[in-house]
């Protein structure tokens, strides 16, 4: 009843599940992606996760929790995603709101973000390309 008084136009569509390698393909069928985190979990403040990385390699604009992990990216995505504080829906619908109003700035934050993930967020860039064995080896010396 609450979605049909506030958001008559939503609806809410299940997919079964799919490959994790089919991700990027099955996202860029939508418009937006949530990289939403709750703070309890001490993990999900301090990761990035698949899913804002697949969104942005989609071509998705993203809505990200303003977590101490997930800061970085979403300043470096620029319009190409909104930084929501944690638990706050009001902001989180006004961010969707604008997007659902404007079709322009949601292509230009679709294109943002894909250009971000092509410029620098994939794991090709030279930035990240044997980072985690550095890590490792550094760690076990």
């Amino acid at each position: 009843q609450h979605r049909a008084a506030h958001a008559p136009q939503l609806s809410i569509v299940h997919h079964p599940p799919a490959s994790p390698d089919a991700m990027v393909d099955l996202a860029r069928n939508h418009d937006v992606g949530l990289a939403q985190e709750i703070m309890d979990v001490p993990n999900r403040r301090l990761c990035l996760t698949n899913k804002a990385f697949t969104y942005i390699l989609a071509g998705l604009a993203v809505a990200m929790t303003d977590t101490p992990g997930q800061h970085a990216l979403g300043q470096d995505l620029g319009h190409g995603a909104a930084l929501v504080a944690p638990g706050d829906v009001d902001a989180l619908a006004g961010v969707l709101s604008a997007w659902a109003a404007d079709p322009a700035t949601l292509d230009c934050a679709r294109r943002t973000a894909w250009h971000a993930a092509v410029r620098r967020w994939h794991w090709e860039h030279d930035a990240e390309r044997g980072t985690l064995y550095r890590l490792a080896e550094s760690a076990l010396a």
